[in-house]
């Protein structure tokens, strides 16, 4: 907390007797030193509460004029603050000066507030540009959250029968913007998952699964966690008819990741630029409360590891180099891909970028949507242009629930040539605009 201002008078000793001061004093003594209730202080001290350098005698008078050419040597002065008065006109030379002081100290304040006002306004101007420019890099850029962590289930098979329990994330909160936790099981019940942050003792995030099946559970937060490093702490607690398993990994040698005493759940961490959004992956599930996404983004990891599951992996890979998955269909033949679960309820158009190479090569591709165990039904084909990147459309009826997506491309019988075909990240909305519901 500031101090109080206080306003304070500059006299000299020979004149500290000769009137009644109705504030405090400053004395200069004849030595030129500055004292305050008997502490001798600098200039630089006293000046800012200064109001009235006041000289009531010629000596004083004598006195102040050896101090101002004192301050004048290190490039200080008293001007403005000097009056040479009787002591009869002191008091009112002492009121005149302070009005003055008063006023020059309200012009400040008011000069204060504007240019606060004014930093106000530049603040929000540049909130809303960085707001626009997210929304702009959320609309165009292909972004990905980043796994950071990895603990994967025991090869012993090992598991929590969970009703409750804790456990606290083996990282700090900055940019955490989803979790997944290694369900061992399918269960019939609820399964309620809290987000706190340790310092603040704030919930950020609640999900709650109904059946959660066997596999990663993967949750997601809309907006990665801000730059404000805290101690993340999962919270879970489930209901039904029977416990529900939860993988474990390694015994942690600090206690603190310890869950229940035992070895830290298997866990998996995404991180994100802190404080932005970036799509969510279908495979998640946002929280239970607030505003739901209406984009997803079915980024290298999903395609790079449907990729690896190809029926037909001699003409079906994932390159890192060519930025997704590419086929090699033969004239006469059709190849699909297929990314379990990942056509997600409400969606109803998918994007992304395509592209064929070879020299003479015919291509055309789609994406289509089945359930698990049907072969796909595509409702278009999109005729793709050799060597130049393109851009893939499907719209599709709104889905009511989790579809198997799968990318397909086939190649005109009648073609001379086989043609490469490269699938890139797919973009899925959940409404025609493309933008958040």
């Amino acid at each position: 907390m500031t101090d109080p201002w206080t306003p304070l008078c500059l006299v000299a000793s020979c004149d500290l007797q000769a009137a009644a001061w109705p504030m405090p004093v400053a004395v200069v003594e004849d030595d030129l030193t500055l004292r305050l209730d008997g502490v001798e202080l600098g200039i630089d001290t006293l000046h800012p509460r200064l109001v009235a350098a006041l000289s009531l005698s010629p000596k004083g008078a004598a006195l102040l004029d050896r101090l101002e050419l004192h301050l004048a040597e290190t490039g200080r002065t008293l001007q403005g603050l000097r009056r040479d008065v009787t002591p009869a006109e002191a008091p009112a030379a002492l009121f005149s000066l302070m009005a003055a002081a008063l006023v020059q100290s309200q012009g400040r304040v008011v000069k204060q507030m504007r240019e606060l006002a004014q930093m106000r306004q530049l603040t929000e101007t540049s909130l809303q540009h960085f707001e626009r420019l997210e929304a702009f890099v959320w609309q165009t850029a292909k972004c990905e959250r980043n796994q950071v962590l990895n603990l994967a289930a025991r090869a012993d098979g090992a598991t929590l029968a969970l009703s409750e329990a804790e456990q606290r994330l083996p990282t700090d909160s900055v940019g955490l913007s989803d979790l997944a936790l290694w369900v061992a099981a399918p269960a019939q019940g609820q399964l309620t998952v809290a987000l706190d942050l340790m310092e603040t003792a704030v919930t950020v995030a609640t999900w709650v699964v109904s059946d959660p099946g066997a596999g990663w559970l993967r949750l997601a937060l809309p907006r990665a966690l801000s730059t404000d490093a805290q101690t993340p702490v999962l919270r879970l607690t489930w209901s039904g008819p029977s416990p529900l398993s939860l993988g474990l990994s390694l015994d942690h040698p600090d206690p603190r990741f310890q869950c229940q005493g035992g070895p830290t759940l298997a866990l998996k961490l995404w991180k994100f630029i802190p404080g932005t959004n970036a799509p969510l992956s279908p495979d998640s599930l946002p929280p239970s409360a607030g505003p739901t996404r209406g984009r997803w983004l079915i980024g290298l990891a999903a395609l790079g590891e449907a990729a690896t599951l190809a029926a037909d992996p001699e003409r079906i890979e994932f390159l890192d180099w060519a930025g997704g998955v590419v086929m090699r269909p033969e004239p006469g033949q059709t190849l699909g891909l297929r990314l379990p679960g990942l056509a997600r309820p409400g969606m109803v158009r998918l994007q992304g970028m395509v592209s064929v190479e070879g020299i003479g090569a015919q291509a055309e591709l789609t994406y289509a949507v089945a359930a698990p165990g049907q072969e796909p039904d595509p409702q278009s084909w999109q005729v793709v242009t050799p060597a130049e990147p393109d851009q893939l459309h499907v719209t599709l009826p709104r889905l009511e629930v989790a579809q198997d997506l799968v990318l397909m491309a086939r190649v005109p019988e009648a073609a001379e040539h086989p043609a490469v075909v490269v699938f890139e990240r797919i973009e899925a909305f959940a409404s025609l605009t493309g933008r958040d519901d």
